[in-house]
């Protein structure tokens, strides 16, 4: 979890204005969509995954970026990533899964 909310910290420096407020109100939810792409098993060590954290990271956080501007053009970052439906077919999006 640490490792995946210092690289968005990194990431979310390369996007300015609405697209940098989805990685700073959708930091939970990018966090989840991180973790499940990595596809983590009990027992894997940090190590084994810890090469992959940033590439995982910039590609979720661009999918997403991505999947709100498509989506969700005119709603507010803040109230977006509150609500239960919206992050519903977001994750949609962003994870491939229907």
């Amino acid at each position: 979890m640490r490792a995946i909310d210092s690289n968005l910290l990194l990431e979310a420096k390369k996007y300015v204005g609405r697209d940098a407020l989805v990685c700073v109100h959708g930091n939970r939810f990018i966090l989840w969509a991180a973790l499940r792409s990595l596809g983590l098993k009990v027992g894997d060590s940090f190590a084994a995954v810890a090469q992959s954290v940033q590439t995982v990271v910039g590609t979720t956080v661009a999918k997403s970026v991505s999947a709100v501007r498509a989506d969700y053009a005119d709603s507010y970052p803040a109230s977006l990533f509150k609500n239960l439906a919206k992050c519903r077919k977001l994750a949609a999006a962003v994870t491939g899964d229907a």
